[in-house]
């Protein structure tokens, strides 16, 4: 049980609730987080209304890597990918102009690397 934020389990993973600002650069913190995950499997956390906050959070459980597929990355932040929006046709996959894949299915990013968790 951490002091620091409260795990509602669900039915699927866990929603973390009352992460104070900053409170993901605290050794403790991260320690407690990364647990959470690897005891729900998936941590939901609500309201993260920054993408500085999000990639902090996201640096809790290992080091960040940009996405092997260019045209997914986020032209902002290439530490992320956007999957919808304006760039959500980006991901499609194409060859030249043919299109080659009309959607990616289910995978494993970076699945070929040694760090895969």
């Amino acid at each position: 049980m951490s002091e620091n934020f409260t795990v509602k389990s669900m039915q699927v993973g866990a929603e973390i609730v009352g992460l104070s600002e900053g409170a993901e650069s605290d050794p403790e913190v991260k320690a407690e987080l990364y647990a959470a995950w690897l005891k729900h499997g998936v941590l939901i956390f609500k309201d993260i209304n920054s993408t500085e906050k999000h990639l902090a959070i996201s640096r809790c459980f290992g080091e960040l890597e940009i996405h092997p597929f260019p045209p997914a990355r986020s032209r902002e932040h290439p530490l992320l990918i956007e999957i919808g929006g304006d760039n959500r046709n980006q991901a499609y996959v194409y060859d030249e102009s043919d299109l080659r894949v009309n959607r990616i299915a289910w995978h494993r990013d970076t699945a070929y690397t040694p760090d895969i968790c």
